[in-house]
């Protein structure tokens, strides 16, 4: 058996500060950031301000203290970003448990990300939601195809500025060809 180093957290922040030059409303929101890179993921960050402060019918923060009366505070925005990595090499590692994965030109790369994102600064929140596919596929040693794919999560189709490009080693240049739907 090997052992193995795993970061569990990277890094984790907690901010506020107090103005005292302020005749109310001092405190600023509490901002809570943790950041790992658990085994199967390349990244995952949490992220998300906490007001301490009431707000009134309006929606307007006002001076009072949500913690006096046992709460934390009001969440007003939270998000959520991961991402992962696959690759040929490590995909036949991990599938076949082949430590000498056989070398050819046929090499491809994707990488998916994902964002949650909740805000909710008075009454309403607001969701959004968002996945992104990208990543190359050598086709031969001069030739690579390339893509970026955002998908809309709520209307469960492909976002508009996604693109495909093939691109060829002519030797002394290279060629692009891109399509932009």
């Amino acid at each position: 058996l090997k052992n193995k180093k795993i970061n569990i957290i990277n890094s984790f922040n907690l901010r506020s500060s107090y103005n005292f030059l302020k005749d109310s409303i001092n405190w600023s929101n509490l901002s809570v950031n943790l950041s790992t890179a658990p085994v199967f993921l390349k990244t995952l960050s949490i992220s998300g301000n906490i007001s301490p402060y009431a707000i009134d019918d309006e929606g307007k923060v006002y001076n009072k203290l949500l913690w006096e009366n046992g709460e934390l505070g009001r969440l007003t925005n939270f998000t959520i970003q991961t991402s992962m990595s696959l690759n040929r090499n490590m995909l036949t590692k991990w599938m076949f448990r082949i430590e000498d994965v056989p070398a050819n030109d046929f090499k491809w790369n994707m990488n998916i990300s994902y964002q949650f994102n909740y805000s909710k600064p008075a009454f309403d929140p607001t969701i959004r939601e968002s996945l992104t596919i990208n990543g190359d596929v050598q086709i031969s040693k001069k030739t690579k195809f390339s893509y970026n794919l955002p998908v809309n999560l709520k209307s469960k189709t492909f976002g508009t500025s996604g693109n495909f490009n093939i691109k060829r080693d002519l030797h002394c240049w290279e060629i692009t060809l891109g399509y932009s739907p």
